[in-house]
């Protein structure tokens, strides 16, 4: 991905960029986040992953569609 001007971008950059360590808030610049515990807060059969909204987990999200 080489075009990081985009809204999910921007809105990363304004909630979740931590301006003093310049790392994303929600995955730590890891790219994905990962659920262990259902919305009950039990923990679930399994993790669920999903791709974090900072500009690494679009690309490992981009990457991942083109294989």
């Amino acid at each position: 991905m080489t075009d990081w001007d985009n809204p999910i971008t921007d809105y990363w950059l304004k909630y979740y960029l931590d301006p003093e360590s310049g790392l994303c808030t929600l995955c730590w610049n890891k790219g994905k986040i990962i659920t262990v515990k259902d919305i009950d807060g039990q923990l679930p059969r399994t993790a669920h992953v999903d791709y974090c909204i900072c500009p690494n987990g679009q690309s490992m999200r981009k990457n991942s569609d083109a294989e």
